[in-house]
C-alpha cells in the first residue's frame, strides 16, 4: 500500500436529513488530504453539498447501499460511516496509518457518543464503550 493512500467514505442514508447533514459536516473537517465522500440514497431528489457523490440505489438496505459503492470507490481504502456518525479530525490519518503494514485488511473503533445526543443516547454510548461490548 502505499504512503497516504486515497480513501472512499461510504455513507448509505434514506434520504437527507439533519443527521447526515451534520456527518458531512464533520467529514469536511477531516484532516487527510485525499479522501472522497460518497452517499447512497434511495433516491437522488435532495441537494447535497458540492463535493459530494451521490449515487442513487432505489430502496435497499444498508448493506446492499455499501456493496453498491464498491462499484464508484475510488480509493484504495475504504471506509464504512453511518449517517449518524460524526467523525473526529484526525479519524482517517489515524486509521490509514494501520494499513501499512500488509497484514492489516481491517480496522474498526470505537463509536463516540456526540455531546449534543440526549442523556439516553450518551448512556447507550456508554454502555457500547464498554468492555462489556
Amino acid at each position: 500500500m502505499c504512503v497516504n493512500p486515497e480513501v472512499s467514505i461510504v455513507i448509505p442514508v434514506k434520504k437527507l436529513n439533519k443527521n447526515m447533514e451534520e456527518c458531512l459536516k464533520y467529514c469536511k473537517l477531516l484532516e487527510y488530504d485525499k479522501f472522497e465522500i460518497i452517499v447512497l440514497p434511495d433516491n437522488e431528489e435532495d441537494t447535497y453539498p458540492e463535493g459530494i457523490r451521490v449515487i442513487p440505489t432505489g430502496n435497499c438496505g444498508p448493506s446492499h447501499k455499501r456493496d453498491i459503492a464498491l462499484n464508484y470507490a475510488k480509493g484504495e481504502i475504504i471506509a464504512f460511516l453511518d449517517d449518524d456518525a460524526y467523525p473526529v479530525k484526525n479519524w482517517l490519518k489515524n486509521a490509514v496509518r494501520y494499513f501499512e503494514k500488509e497484514e492489516i485488511a481491517a480496522v474498526g473503533g470505537p463509536a463516540v457518543t456526540p455531546s449534543s445526543n440526549s442523556v439516553l443516547q450518551k448512556a447507550s454510548g456508554l454502555v457500547y464503550s464498554s468492555f462489556v461490548c
